[in-house]
């Protein structure tokens, strides 16, 4: 009898640990399946690798909170029963949000959204376990969870362009000043020995968001004043600004001195260089910010360690159930639909050992690894040539697989002729409009442009095809995410070709120009 009743005294304990425990754990669940997300992004772009370091600092940052939790005091009546009812139905729209996922991969406002919704269902938790002063206690180590997540394409588009050509400008001052003779296109800098580019990394970006994590971590513990810590992150990011103009300039000093070797020799230790002197300089700022004298944590404090309430193991059950379905919900729903799905015959373009027999004065010219990384693209290529009446051409073709979870959709939005071309020097003219054409049966959709730089004018045709979609409906900056989901449509493999035409100043020769090339250009499959 006595063996008996010490089971059952353990399984007693092991269901109250279990009902404890479940809904943190089932958070956990949820936020992981969050961050294996955010991890592509992580690994294909650098200035986010430092998102693998957040979910461990959260977890630190909690654990520090958790030693210094105040007494917590559990909601009670209507508000606990409105916290509670507003959980229920947040837990309700984790389905909808993972079709939505399925259907627009790598969608950058979609993983806020998704953020947002991690957090207020946290808080919601903390809220019913702990009450209000529990909320104000934690907020900050969930909501630090915010910094690994990217910026909307159209906005991380326009600070990088903004930021390179900014360093851009002041090297060149600077360069000039020095006596070093140097000419700014775009967010290109022509030093006497060639042109040394500003590219993305050496924006400044990666920079900032290294100084916002690392001054954001030094705050928290170091148990900063909110003006304290305002000053950390401002310091940060002007160190990080400063440093990043600082490596912008040196290079093309470097390239004008040694030539532009001696640039691809020295990048990336000069990389290194600028994220340590980051940390040393916040570091630094951060002992001067300290309070001199820190006060202990309260008796109260110090001795909290029961008392608050736990949730109900229905919450955990109908959290179990959701997740589950969201899986199910977006493999029954996707597969359904694309049993009747819309098959478009597919189409590559002549490879550069092909079109060097197919196109007079062929040139063939690689693509930077950086390049390839920034788009993602597993297969891209890119040449040119020229036709007896004058006309030069260039194409640039990439190719991506069927996107699947792993697929950063988004990172195309910001990566079209009318945000590129101006950041190598160019100046848009007009939008031309939209050229419908066909080749081989296959039609086609291309936005033409014109640019005018100092060597002449420049019209560029752009492509972006889906397999599935009519010509012209898909569309990386405009994609109708409702739609997809209604009409049960995950990305599908896609294809970028894009066509630069010199050697005319006339909207219907370049026009024509292009439809003639297309059809030497354009393989079917």
């Amino acid at each position: 009898m006595d063996r008996e009743e010490r089971v059952i005294a353990h399984l007693h304990r092991f269901r109250k640990l279990v009902v404890l425990w479940a809904p943190g754990v089932l958070l956990l669940a949820y936020w992981i399946q969050f961050w294996s997300r955010l991890g592509v992004e992580w690994s294909a772009t650098a200035q986010y690798a430092f998102g693998w370091c957040v979910p461990f600092l959260t977890v630190g940052l909690l654990y520090v909170r958790w030693e210094s939790r105040p007494s917590p005091q559990p909601l009670k009546g209507l508000p606990r029963n409105l916290v509670a009812a507003a959980i229920l139905m947040g837990l309700l729209l984790h389905i909808p949000i993972c079709l939505f996922e399925e259907a627009s991969s790598g969608w950058r406002p979609l993983l806020w959204v998704r953020e947002f919704w991690l957090l207020a269902l946290s808080l919601g938790a903390v809220a019913l376990v702990g009450g209000w002063s529990w909320v104000r206690h934690f907020a900050f180590p969930l909501c630090f969870t915010a910094v690994a997540v990217p910026y909307p394409s159209t906005l991380e588009s326009a600070l990088i362009q903004r930021l390179t050509q900014g360093s851009a400008t002041i090297a060149v001052e600077i360069l000039n000043i020095a006596g070093i003779a140097a000419v700014q296109h775009g967010n290109l800098i022509e030093v006497t020995t060639g042109v040394v580019g500003v590219e993305e990394a050496c924006s400044g970006v990666r920079g900032l968001q290294t100084s916002l994590m690392i001054s954001l971590v030094l705050g928290e513990l170091g148990r900063l004043s909110v003006a304290r810590r305002f000053v950390l992150v401002l310091g940060g990011a002007l160190i990080a600004l400063l440093l990043n103009l600082v490596r912008a300039t040196g290079l093309s000093a470097l390239a004008a001195k040694q030539g532009l070797a001696a640039v691809g020799q020295w990048h990336d230790t000069a990389g290194l260089l600028e994220y340590g002197g980051i940390l040393v300089a916040l570091v630094g700022a951060y002992w001067l910010l300290k309070p001199k004298s820190v006060s202990e944590v309260s008796a109260e404090a110090a001795e909290a360690r029961a008392g608050f309430r736990p949730i109900p193991v229905g919450f955990s059950v109908i959290a179990l159930l959701t997740l589950i379905s969201g899986f199910l919900a977006t493999a029954v729903w996707f597969g359904l639909h694309e049993s009747s799905f819309l098959h478009t015959a597919r189409w590559t373009i002549q490879r550069p050992a092909e079109s060097s027999e197919s196109f007079p004065n062929f040139k063939r010219y690689p693509i930077p690894e950086e390049t390839r990384e920034l788009l993602r693209a597993q297969q891209g290529w890119s040449y040119g040539w020229s036709e007896p009446e004058g006309l030069d051409f260039r194409v640039f073709f990439f190719k991506w697989p069927r996107a699947g979870n792993s697929y950063l959709y988004s990172s195309l939005a910001g990566h079209r002729p009318e945000i590129c071309m101006p950041a190598s020097g160019f100046v848009l003219d007009q939008v031309v409009g939209n050229v419908e054409t066909a080749a081989h049966g296959i039609p086609l959709s291309f936005r033409q442009y014109r640019f005018h730089s100092s060597s002449g004018t420049v019209y560029a045709f752009y492509c972006f095809w889906e397999y599935g979609q009519p010509p012209g409906q898909s569309d990386p900056s405009s994609r109708n995410y409702l739609a997809a989901v209604s009409a049960g449509q995950r990305q599908q493999e896609r294809q970028m070709l894009q066509l630069f035409v010199t050697g005319t100043h006339d909207n219907d020769q370049a026009a024509a120009a292009l439809e003639a090339a297309v059809e030497k250009l354009i393989v079917p499959q």
